[in-house]
């Protein structure tokens, strides 16, 4: 009894010695028992797809079976017994993991009963019921069947290589000063790395994406293995591997996109020393307006979310393109990260798929693609000195394309092509805000001319001469046009290309630089505004200042329609203070061993709080403010309105959805209280007050 004690202490040292073999295997271990579930990482190995888990299931058991076998090759296991108790211990510890995680993914999810009543809402907001909820769960006996494949597998491995003989093995490590009681095991580990190796030297495109996950694990495990082998120096193969990635950086133009390569040669300014002159006046909607009759003034932003929030906005934009008017009234969408693609997937549709069939199509899986990609390629050339003009981001993009191909859509329309559609009053002005890392300000991709929304001036109190009165001038430039950064880029531009910029959220894909000197590096939207409302209340505002005479003979009514893909705690309406009040009250009182830990992670915490709080409470605080400066202009309080649409269920952030998930968010598509929201607002476009007074 004795030896169970010691066994246990020096099981758990030699996982601790080696940390690195380990951790790959926690990462696979913590997907398993759904960490990551919001990214819809936990969905790749829990698929629905009964042949994706089995892979899946092998996969993982296979790289855990690695990492035991070079975790004892490296601590010199004594004999081939105490392998096999390593292994098993091990392994029993595994099998808890995989069963806890299985009944996880297999239990029945639970649902909230409730009618989702959105409504049309002024600022104040109203009362309103939360909607449905549920969780979708799948069968886990496919992955269980990949684990026992696995089992086997690995044992008849082991086997064979126990039968080799092992006169060239015992002189091979030799050479390193080592010896060992088991050599067919060093050649099994050596045959792994080498089988790990070739599948990233040649990988097919059809790999699924939780096997890519376990095969970069694996090759991890290996390469870690093999220089903790040969170097005997812990530490030794951080700074190796750490050394690659510096000689990596070493190319100037590693990354890139594609379309905007012939700006390489001769690198534009940055910030631009000149405005480029041709895009739509700030006031186009107004003109158009006027050119189609209308009196109605509609205003569509879109949140951030990746593929939840753009199967939700296109779906909500489909079923509003329905409404008679919606499209000629509306004059401007802009949004952030997963709203921009869904807004993409909208316009390129041009009305030609129901709102159904639109869904669908935005809701196409795009995460296996963007992983292949990162796995087989972003990795490897992370370490080499060459471009990688091919990375995870255009994988995205292409698989984008690729599913709207298959309903005959394009997104791969150049961006400046949709200019004429907006100067005649057809469609909206299609306005894509990223962020640029480097100072904070965003990039514009549109076909407007929105210098005036984003130069915000002030009055300076001069300091020179006789002067005494102030001054205008421009107190900050939020935001610089691509147009004016890389001239004619727009023509080459493509839509997908324009919210993929927007969504460029790291590290699902990567932060690409833009051909310019200096180089500013493009991320998603959502880093500064996830919610695509401030920049539209500038460009309101702009409108009442600079061009009130011809907003008043145009306009009657202005309606800013909100998509966002979730609901926040923040948010006192509809669904929001009904929601979260429980959590709230719950998260006011921390345990002790939260508390002990209050003075290292406020920090953090502070940041990731102030992002999320600080966009909605400063988007409310313009929104109040612009519709005040509208009632008092017009002499009417329900000039300017706002409603929105909120998802209330749960699915997948990621690129990656489920078949129930989509059920999900279609059926919440068409929920009796959306349906009454879609009312309100026809008769509103029809020019019926009294439905703002829902």
């Amino acid at each position: 009894m004795a030896e169970v004690p010691q066994f246990i202490l020096r099981f758990a040292g030699a996982w601790l010695a080696t940390p690195l073999v380990g951790l790959p295997v926690l990462m696979l271990i913590a997907i398993l028992l759904g960490v990551g579930r919001a990214l819809g990482v936990p969905r790749l190995f829990w698929n629905e797809a009964p042949g994706m888990q089995v892979s899946a299931g092998l996969a993982f058991t296979l790289v855990f079976l690695e990492a035991v076998l070079v975790n004892q090759l490296l601590e010199d296991a004594g004999s081939l017994l105490d392998v096999l108790r390593f292994a098993a211990a091990s392994g029993a510890l595994a099998a808890l993991v995989i069963l806890i995680g299985a009944w996880n993914a297999g239990r029945r999810g639970t649902r909230r009963r409730g009618r989702l009543v959105p409504g049309i809402r002024r600022l104040a907001g109203t009362e309103r019921r939360p909607g449905p909820l549920e969780e979708p769960r799948v069968p886990s006996c496919p992955f269980l069947l990949g684990v026992l494949v696995g089992v086997s597998v690995a044992a008849a491995l082991t086997w064979a290589a126990l039968q080799l003989p092992d006169g060239f093995v015992r002189p091979a490590l030799a050479i390193f000063g080592r010896t060992t009681r088991v050599p067919g095991l060093h050649l099994l580990a050596l045959s792994g790395a080498v089988v790990f190796f070739l599948g990233f030297v040649f990988p097919s495109r059809r790999v699924p994406a939780a096997v890519g996950l376990c095969s970069l694990a694996g090759l991890v495990i290996g390469v870690h293995g093999l220089l903790a082998f040969l170097f005997r120096s812990p530490g030794t193969e951080g700074l190796v591997l750490l050394g690659l990635l510096v000689v990596g950086g070493l190319r100037r133009d590693k990354l890139g996109f594609a379309e905007l390569r012939a700006y390489s040669a001769q690198r534009p300014p940055y910030p631009p020393a000149t405005e480029v002159p041709g895009r739509l006046a700030v006031d186009t909607a107004l003109a158009a307006l006027e050119k189609t009759g209308r009196r109605r003034l509609v205003v569509v932003c879109t949140s951030g979310g990746g593929i939840r929030s753009a199967t939700w906005t296109a779906a909500i934009l489909g079923r509003l393109d329905a409404l008679d008017g919606f499209r000629a009234s509306s004059r401007w969408i802009s949004g952030a990260s997963g709203g921009a693609v869904g807004t993409a997937f909208w316009r390129a549709a041009a009305g030609a798929l129901d709102w159904r069939a639109l869904a669908r199509c935005a809701s196409g899986d795009s995460l296996s693609p963007a992983v292949r990609r990162w796995v087989y390629r972003d990795v490897p050339l992370a370490f080499l000195p060459l471009g990688n003009r091919h990375d995870r981001g255009d994988a995205l993009q292409r698989a984008w394309c690729e599913n709207a191909a298959e309903q005959g859509l394009r997104l791969d329309v150049p961006f400046a092509t949709l200019a004429d559609g907006e100067a005649r009053g057809d469609w909206p002005s299609l306005v894509f805000s990223p962020m640029l890392v480097e100072d904070g300000r965003r990039l514009l991709l549109s076909n407007l001319d929105l210098t005036p929304a984003t130069d915000h001036e002030v009055m300076w109190l001069s300091a020179r001469g006789h002067l005494m009165a102030p001054l205008p001038g421009v107190a900050s430039r939020t935001a610089y046009a691509l147009a004016d950064l890389c001239p004619g880029a727009l023509a080459s531009v493509t839509l997908a290309t324009a919210a993929r910029m927007a969504a460029s959220f790291p590290w699902v894909s990567p932060a690409v630089p833009l051909p310019t000197s200096p180089p500013r590096r493009v991320v998603d939207a959502g880093y500064y505004d996830n919610y695509g409302l401030e920049l539209a209340c500038s460009w309101l505002r702009v409108l009442l200042a600079k061009h009130e005479a011809q907003l008043r003979s145009a306009v009657d009514g202005v309606l800013v329609i909100q998509i966002r893909d979730g609901v926040s705690e923040l948010s006192l309406g509809p669904i929001g203070k009904h929601r979260f009040a429980n959590l709230r009250a719950r998260a006011e009182q921390p345990g002790p061993w939260l508390r002990g830990l209050q003075g290292l992670s406020s920090p953090a915490e502070g940041v990731l709080s102030a992002r999320e709080s600080v966009m909605l409470f400063r988007n409310d605080a313009q929104l109040e403010s612009v519709s005040q400066l509208y009632a008092r202009a017009f002499g009417s309080p329900t000039f300017l309105a706002t409603t929105i649409f909120e998802f209330a269920g749960e699915a997948s952030l990621s690129w990656h959805l489920s078949e129930s998930e989509r059920q999900l968010l279609v059926a919440q598509a068409e929920a009796p209280g959306i349906d009454d929201k879609i009312g309100a607002i026809g008769r509103w476009l029809a020019g019926s007050s009294a439905s703002l007074e829902a």
